[in-house]
């Protein structure tokens, strides 16, 4: 063992031998250990005479020995002066605990390096914690890819037979005119069509909310995108005679998926157009800016607007507000925006006032 130009424990201070939490060794410059205070024997199980003089590969379990990975730790600490990680250790009864470690490399006055200081943490709760949490989260990973799965492939098996219904009841409407003449029986034809059509609706808003749940973030320009959507809105919007406000100065772009930002956009300008006022054009105002760590995307409106009441339930999917204005609707819309928003880490809040209009305020990350 190399001599130091005095005792190596004299670097080490008097308190640590008196810490349980940690356990707090010292060793010299080949890994022997030359200390050994109580909390390295209530962690670890060994007595002192046991370990002092023994390299400290031994409180390492094999099979990271094997990798030479106490070695390792030396040569890091010795290079670096200092080395630390979590991982596995073994203590004396042998059942592993997962434990984080500082490995710190100690010069004397001059300079002169002679050993290292170990200190030792049981991280056995936290880790069995982490594991548990990442358990859970794969868990509903997996219940969630489930959920959409099955979303989707119920849509996909329910088309065939809806698109039947919808031709069968267009067939028995055609083969009915020119023979019946009650027109009680031709209500019931059309009210069983124009069902078919809302559950096709329906069905393809399924498919489309389990398709759009992942997608790669790229930088999307809100412009553009407003402009695809106003393109293809285009007949809704010059049947409504709708105008646009829009303001994207302080935030022009935002790293988003592009099926989802196109989508929440998309819900929401059909939103204003569809509940629009009756008594007056619908005027949609599209704002973004920075604010707090999100890209914040306001969409207002001066459309009929939301009851207090309905204010929590309208982001929840299949909902619709009730309103004296027949519209319809499935329920999708804005239960699959918060939906797509809350998926990437953001928060969707709403300002409405019956008979005024709302704003949404779409809080992007």
């Amino acid at each position: 063992m190399a001599k130091a130009d005095k005792p190596l424990e004299s670097y080490f201070p008097n308190v640590v031998s008196k810490v349980k939490g940690f356990a707090i060794y010292m060793l010299d410059k080949d890994g022997v250990i030359l200390t050994w205070n109580p909390g390295c024997e209530l962690m670890k199980g060994y007595k002192a005479e046991e370990v002092i003089g023994q390299n400290y590969s031994m409180l390492f379990p094999s099979f990271l020995r094997d990798k030479h990975l106490p070695e390792k730790e030396i040569a890091i600490a010795k290079e670096k002066g200092r080395y630390e990680t979590e991982n596995w250790r073994r203590p004396k009864s042998g059942e592993l605990f997962w434990a984080f470690v500082v490995l710190t490399k100690i010069t004397d006055d001059s300079g002169k390096f002679v050993g290292y200081v170990k200190i030792t943490q049981d991280q056995s709760e936290k880790k069995k914690l982490h594991d548990q949490l990442q358990s859970k989260i794969e868990d509903f990973k997996r219940m969630n890819a489930d959920l959409n799965n099955f979303a989707y492939t119920a849509s996909h098996d329910l088309k065939a037979p809806i698109n039947n219904i919808e031709g069968l009841s267009l067939l028995l409407k055609s083969e009915l005119e020119n023979k019946v003449s009650d027109d009680g029986i031709s209500k019931i034809v059309e009210l069983m069509h124009q069902s078919a059509l809302k559950f096709k609706v329906v069905i393809t808003d399924m498919a489309r909310a389990a398709q759009e749940e992942s997608e790669h973030y790229t930088y999307q320009s809100f412009k553009d995108v407003v402009d695809d959507i106003k393109l293809l809105l285009s007949n809704d919007i010059k049947t409504a005679q709708a105008v646009f406000h829009e303001d994207y100065a302080e935030a022009p772009f935002v790293r988003y998926p592009t099926k989802h930002i196109r989508s929440i956009l998309q819900n929401l300008i059909t939103n204003a157009i569809k509940y629009k006022s009756p008594k007056r054009k619908p005027e949609i105002s599209i704002k973004t800016s920075l604010t707090e760590g999100y890209t914040l995307l306001e969409v207002a409106d001066n459309g009929m607007g939301i009851e207090e009441e309905d204010k929590k339930r309208i982001f929840s999917m299949y909902q619709r507000v009730d309103n004296d204005t027949v519209v319809e609707g499935t329920g999708v819309g804005l239960g699959l925006v918060a939906k797509l928003v809350e998926g990437n880490h953001g928060k969707i809040e709403v300002e409405s006032k019956v008979g005024e209009g709302s704003k949404f305020k779409i809080f992007l990350r």
